[in-house]
């Protein structure tokens, strides 16, 4: 049995092929753009919005099981080219979970609006941003597969497998502290933090679990950004 990982080379696909490879396991491992290896094993450079190449590279890897974090995160990422966003959050999603005998999904928490927390797998999704939208519209298309499972995320949070810079929240407030600078930081906007490695264990055990439908993957604590970073 082979595991293949989108978005291996992101924060959280990087923390997952280490978990597998750990674990003794057979992984492909696809990026959109950038090479190199991550815990040993070769980037492969697929795009996601090249349905033809996304089918070719599949057939060619033959994985038995799917973890697909691969997504355009960033949420002006997603105003500034909303059809990017709906190609690879959605459209490539309903492609993989056709092609998989086994996929899982990772979703996220603003698939929510935040006006009725907190929120359980069978609350209602109202997202408020293009991201959002293209998420929920990923999970709907993952969901019409019965052998698959979306996994709601929340806050992620630790430090990258791959270099990547000074790209996220987490290594803001690292770079902030390091150079002694002042954070402005949210007191109204709450999240359950999860730590990267623990939600690469998670995604893990779910696959291996067998478990299809909605899960939710936080972490123990409702904390602002300004308590996380205090």
């Amino acid at each position: 049995m082979s595991v293949l990982v989108t978005g291996a080379s992101g924060k959280l696909g990087a923390h997952v092929v280490t978990r597998l490879v750990e674990q003794g396991r057979a992984v492909t491992a696809w990026s959109g753009s950038r090479a190199g290896r991550v815990a040993g094993v070769p980037l492969t450079r697929v795009d996601l919005t090249d349905f033809d190449a996304v089918r070719t590279a599949f057939e060619q890897a033959a994985p038995t099981e799917v973890i697909h974090c691969a997504a355009v995160s960033a949420i002006g990422d997603c105003y500034k080219d909303p059809e990017l966003a709906n190609q690879v959050n959605h459209r490539a999603t309903g492609l993989l979970s056709q092609l998989a005998p086994r996929l899982v999904y990772t979703s996220t928490d603003l698939v929510f609006d935040g006006c009725s927390p907190p929120y359980h797998e069978e609350s209602e999704p109202k997202p408020l941003s293009i991201y959002g939208s293209s998420k929920r519209m990923g999970e709907t298309a993952c969901l019409d597969f019965p052998n698959s499972c979306v996994v709601r995320g929340s806050l992620l949070y630790g430090n990258t497998m791959f270099d990547q810079g000074v790209s996220g929240f987490f290594e803001q407030q690292i770079e902030a502290l390091t150079q002694g600078r002042t954070l402005k930081l949210f007191v109204d906007e709450f999240r359950t933090p999860l730590a990267l490695d623990e939600a690469a264990g998670g995604l893990v055990r779910l696959l291996d679990s067998g478990a299809t439908g909605i899960f939710h993957l936080a972490g123990p604590e409702r904390l602002s950004r300004y308590q996380m970073g205090v």
